[in-house]
């Protein structure tokens, strides 16, 4: 909203999105905030880190994938 400059009248529906306190503190942590968009991509990167996703597709060699004909690698299927 600061980034409007000068007069301007502010449609709820057409310019708002809700969010909660955490991602509008997220969207705010850098000078030129993030969009909705560039916060919801960070945040699918995390959660395939996080759960081993490959990244590039580089990754894709020394990725694990899980099987069900290996009993003892702990994951269920």
């Amino acid at each position: 909203m600061h980034q409007c400059g000068g007069e301007y009248t502010v449609d709820p529906i057409k310019d708002l999105i809700p969010v909660c306190a955490n991602c509008h503190a997220m969207l705010h942590r850098r000078s030129d905030p993030l969009t909705v968009e560039e916060l919801r991509a960070i945040l699918v990167a995390q959660r395939e880190i996080a759960a081993g996703v490959p990244q590039t597709i580089e990754d894709f060699g020394t990725a694990r994938i899980p099987t069900t004909d290996r009993a003892d690698d702990g994951l269920a299927f």
